[in-house]
């Protein structure tokens, strides 16, 4: 379909709030896991290095998975490997429900910067594909301001949870919960038709 809207029309579809949802998740998720992955770490009795490592495969394999991500999403699409971003961010939150080992560590940091490279590469050209290219700066920048809300509140409601209750797992419930949200939405998210505008 050929779709070019502008802001103003963009923000009057259920599409543009539902985008901005998803990428709340995803900002939420994102910011406050890289902010309080290694007190976490060193919570578990492993030591400040370790945490340091953990933060930096998660930084790492987000730089790899943006180049094989981005040649998928070429391949079969955008949504298809958005959903799958979500898939593997949510699982890993669950994840971390039971990892107290350093090898489970591991794994949720190449699974967690698999899906932060995921989401990160795909996410302006699955906009494009949606509301078109003509706006295409306007609206992006604008669903990121709801990613950027996600990366405020997301670093301080972790922190505020664990301050509660002296433990990080109402934050991983929190975060797994948005990602499924954003698994839902990406799947239930449908092309705009030029003459419905």
């Amino acid at each position: 379909h050929d779709v070019d809207l502008s802001l103003r029309k963009a923000m009057r579809t259920t599409q543009f709030w539902m985008l901005s949802i998803m990428l709340f998740a995803f900002g939420f998720c994102r910011t406050s896991m890289l902010v309080h992955i290694v007190a976490h770490v060193t919570d578990l009795g492993f030591s400040l290095a370790i945490g340091a490592n953990v933060l930096a495969i998660i930084m790492g394999v987000s730089m790899i998975t943006r180049i094989g991500m981005g040649r998928l999403a070429d391949l079969r699409g955008n949504t298809y490997v958005f959903i799958i971003g979500f898939i593997v961010m949510g699982s890993g939150m669950f994840w971390m429900l039971l990892a107290e080992q350093l090898w489970m560590l591991y794994i949720f940091a190449i699974a967690f910067g698999f899906s932060w490279g995921t989401l990160a590469v795909v996410r302006v050209p699955m906009i494009a594909d949606i509301f078109g290219l003509a706006s295409l700066g306007m609206i992006s920048g604008t669903l990121d301001f709801s990613a950027q809300v996600g990366a405020f509140i997301g670093p301080l409601l972790g922190g505020q949870l664990f301050d509660l209750t002296g433990q990080y797992t109402g934050y991983f419930l929190v975060a797994a919960s948005l990602a499924t949200l954003g698994i839902i939405l990406t799947t239930l998210l449908r092309p705009i038709y030029m003459r419905k505008y």
